[in-house]
Parts: structure tokens; C-alpha cells; sequence
């Protein structure tokens, strides 16, 4: 089985006003690897690769410890933590803000959500709104649909998150964050203090830990066969020219049902990667669909602020709580029969 267990931020806790970020820092990510590595096999993404290809199989119990956006404390503050554990992984990189100075949407509404409050953040996107002439209807969002997607979060900023990821147009979704941001950033600054440069990506590349995260980080479900065709290759393209090693596993930005379906996955193959990760809440019992792989974020595994998935001291058997189901079953609707239960 796989267990793959997802970071984004590295950074001490509090350095924001207000909850758009929720990093974990360094210390923890050192304790959560102790506590994971008693119950799981750190596997490299080399590994996987070696198992999807045929080769050697996977540990009983193995475990990938992954990166998604290429954010430079990531750099800074994980790899020498993975470093002195012995430990490999995968950081997955968003290859737009390196090669073109545009931020990501998605962090810049985690950079205006975190210095301000929720009710002053929807207020100020409702006048956004207005300006650029877009319509947005709060009373759209499901109230237990947003619970269900974001456990950890307020009614207030779930509400919020869901109505931007989930009920708006993606592109009106950029078009307000856009607007919002560009009043008080500059945007290739942030470009240059928030992702890793080519020489950071180059060094984790020595150590086989790159992977891509697409060119341009939006829910790949929406796009057409073409764009999303050419959002990948290039994504490929600027990593393999930057590495000089095959780019052949990609986690989905967002990762949702929302965000990825069955074509996503084939157009995903099409283009040479071989695995690609969802944010499925679950464990992979095997590797038959890899170009749909579960994983969980931090807080849900072993050793997370909030585990979802614990394990019996005494057994060694695992207990899962919802969201989380215990193995991999139907996501997507791909009809794949996998046997549930705890092990």
C-alpha cells in the first residue's frame, strides 16, 4: 500500500494576522517524519516510478512525502529536514511563476486572506465585483458541501473558500484576485520571495525530487483537450530543460473531483507522466490506477495537527475518520472495485 502525505507552507506559525495560511513549521515537519517513519517505509518518487514501471515492487507500507507549488522555504526549510531524516520526496512545481513573473491566484488570495479578516476579504471582493461588473451570489454556497471540503477552517472562511474554488467561474475567480492584489503588491517581487529559482529547483533535481505541478496552477477539469495538452508538455518542457532529467510524475493543482477527471489522467499519460496524485482522502492499496493516486495533507496523516488516519499501537491496524475513507475506492466515478476496510 501508499500512503502519500502532502505540505505546502514551511514557516513558523503566526507570522500572518489572520488564517490564509496554515504552514506547518519546520520542528513539526521533523516530528511528523518520526512518526510516520514508525509506521510506513519513506519511499523516494524514484521508487514509485521503479513500481509503476514493473520493477521492483513497494514496501508493505509506504510512504511518499510530497510538496506541491514549488515554494521556496520549501527549498529552505523542508529539504534539509528531509536531509538529515535520510529522507527523499517529491516537490512539485508550478513552472509559470519562474518562467513568466506571474504569481499564482491561489497564493495570492492566501497572502490577501491572511492580512486581513474574512468579513473585510468578502467585502472588499463584492466591491471588486461591482467595478469589473462580475455577479456573485454568497447565498450560492452549500454550506455542508464547504464543511465537508474544509474541515479545518471557520464557517466564515470556508464559506468564503468555497465560493471561489467551487460556485465562481475560475476565470472570475482570477479576475477578482487579480484586481484585489495588484492594489497593494507587486507582483514579480512576490514572484521572487515566494517560489524557488531555477537554481533551487536544479539542486533538488540532484537528488531526483522534482516533479510537475502543471505550467499554470488552475483546476485542469476545465480546460480543453488542447490547453490542458500544452499546460502539461510545457510544464514538462521548462522542468526537463531546467533538470536535465525525465519529468514523469505530476500532482493535479487542487486535486479535487472538481479539478480532475478521467481525461485529465489520460491526457496526463499522453504527455509522459507515468503518476499523478489527487487530494483523494485515502491510502492506495495498489498502484493500478497510478495516474490517479490518493493522498492526504499533513493534518490528516500520522503525526498532523488532526489525523484522519491513526494506528493501533497494540495491532498495527489503522482507523479511519471522515472525510477520510480507508482505501481508494470509486473517485472520479471510474468504477474501479477496490476492497475497503482496515488492515
Amino acid at each position: 500500500m501508499l500512503l502519500a502525505v502532502n505540505f505546502h507552507y514551511i514557516q513558523p506559525e503566526g507570522r500572518y494576522p489572520y488564517p490564509g495560511i496554515y504552514p506547518t513549521p519546520a520542528d513539526q515537519l521533523d516530528n511528523q517524519l518520526l512518526e510516520l517513519g514508525r509506521h510506513f517505509e519513506l519511499i523516494s518518487g524514484e521508487d514509485l516510478v521503479h513500481a509503476v514501471d514493473g520493477g521492483k515492487g513497494l514496501p508493505k507500507r509506504a510512504c511518499l512525502i510530497t510538496f506541491d507549488d514549488g515554494l521556496k522555504e520549501q527549498c529552505i526549510e523542508a529539504a534539509p529536514v528531509l536531509e538529515r531524516h535520510g529522507v527523499s520526496g517529491i516537490f512539485f512545481i508550478c513552472t509559470q511563476p519562474f518562467t513568466e513573473g506571474v504569481a499564482l491566484t491561489v497564493h495570492k488570495m492566501h497572502r490577501l486572506r491572511a492580512t486581513r479578516s474574512p468579513e473585510q476579504f468578502l467585502a472588499e471582493l463584492l466591491e471588486i465585483a461591482k467595478t469589473i461588473e462580475l455577479s456573485i451570489d454568497v447565498d450560492q454556497v452549500d454550506d455542508d458541501a464547504a464543511n465537508q471540503q474544509y474541515i479545518y477552517d471557520d464557517l466564515a472562511t470556508k464559506r468564503i473558500k468555497f465560493l471561489l474554488n467551487h460556485v465562481i467561474p475560475f476565470k472570475d475567480f482570477e479576475s477578482l484576485i487579480d484586481a484585489l492584489f495588484s492594489r497593494e503588491f507587486d507582483e514579480t517581487a512576490f514572484c521572487r520571495e515566494m517560489y524557488m529559482n531555477e537554481n533551487q529547483i536544479r539542486a533538488l533535481s540532484e537528488k531526483h525530487m522534482i516533479g510537475s505541478h502543471s505550467h499554470y496552477h488552475c483546476p485542469l477539469a476545465i480546460l480543453g483537450h488542447q490547453e490542458l495538452t500544452d499546460n502539461l508538455l510545457q510544464s514538462r518542457s521548462v522542468l526537463e530543460s531546467v533538470t536535465g532529467q525525465e519529468i514523469r510524475i505530476i500532482s493535479y493543482p487542487y486535486g479535487g473531483v472538481t479539478a480532475v477527471s478521467q481525461d485529465v489522467a489520460r491526457i496526463a499519460r499522453e504527455t509522459g507522466f507515468i503518476a499523478g496524485f489527487t487530494m483523494e482522502r485515502s491510502i492506495n492499496r495498489s498502484l493500478i490506477h497510478p495516474q490517479l493516486l490518493a493522498r492526504v495533507s499533513t493534518n490528516d496523516a500520522p503525526g498532523g495537527k488532526s489525523p484522519l488516519l491513526l494506528v493501533d499501537e497494540d495491532n498495527g491496524r489503522f482507523t479511519f475518520h471522515p472525510p477520510m475513507t480507508g482505501f481508494r475506492t470509486m473517485f472520479f466515478n471510474e468504477c474501479v472495485a477496490v476492497e475497503g476496510g482496515g488492515m
